[in-house]
């Protein structure tokens, strides 16, 4: 009789068992897919950042580019007189001499 109670406790220390490391496992293995999932996810986000800062850089050049060419072609400096026509002196106003 001690022996029967001696194996069932036997039995259910090793189910115990069994069910501790299939825990474990578990554990492990939701672990391991935790850990993929957070490193896709900062894969991911690092991808985005990236994409974020090459947009805000091209914007920051593409405003500076506007910037330049907005004061170097504002005013003509480059250019030819084709024809020149003088102002005659009109003589349309009578002032008054005062002393």
């Amino acid at each position: 009789m001690a022996n029967i109670f001696k194996k069932i406790s036997r039995n259910i220390k090793r189910q115990k068992a069994r069910k501790k490391q299939q825990k474990l496992e578990q554990q492990i293995n939701s672990n391991t897919n935790g850990l993929m999932d957070y490193q896709t996810r900062l894969a991911r986000h690092r991808r985005k950042m990236l994409i974020r800062t090459g947009v805000s850089v091209a914007i920051v050049a593409a405003v500076c580019v506007g910037v330049f060419m907005f004061f170097r072609y504002r005013s003509y400096s480059d250019y030819k007189v084709v024809t020149v026509s003088e102002m005659e002196d009109t003589v349309s106003t009578q002032y008054m001499e005062m002393d």
